[in-house]
């Protein structure tokens, strides 16, 4: 079993995990709630596979008991939740071209304010762009003021 943990005061777990010998299995038990653990294999043989378990009676992604598998020299991360771990991908929305859309109330939750920032794709300042086109002049009456 090729697995470490590594941990620091105040940091969120990280496994280190090398499936170059054999497949491996990553079990995970309860943990606090609102932690995120990263999991990182630093291999590249595809024959072995990592899979990723929870203990008995926690949810993974919604799953009882489920379980996950992490390709050759990549990574996942899961948020613990009261009830097991939940997949973290940067965002419950994908938009165009992959970009991940994030709300001000995730990255308040998740840097500890309890207030969520003002957040736009351009940053905290994004000047009103000027209409391109009389349709869009018309067409602007009609959207809800932001």
């Amino acid at each position: 079993m090729s697995q470490r943990w590594s941990t620091h005061a105040g940091t969120d777990p990280l496994m280190i995990v090398d499936a170059t010998s054999a497949p491996e299995t990553v079990p995970l038990t309860k943990m606090a709630s609102d932690r995120l653990v990263t999991i990182r294999r630093v291999d590249s043989v595809a024959a072995n596979a990592v899979t990723v378990t929870v203990a008995s009676g926690l949810y993974l992604d919604g799953v009882l008991n489920g379980t996950t598998t992490i390709g050759p020299d990549s990574s996942t991360q899961l948020i613990t939740t009261d009830f097991g771990y939940e997949s973290f991908r940067g965002g419950g929305v994908t938009g165009t071209g992959g970009t991940a859309i994030v709300s001000a109330a995730q990255i308040a939750a998740e840097s500890g304010s309890q207030t969520p920032a003002h957040v736009t794709p351009a940053g905290n300042h994004q000047p009103n762009p000027l209409p391109q086109s009389a349709a869009e002049v018309w067409n602007r009456q009609f959207q809800p003021a932001r």
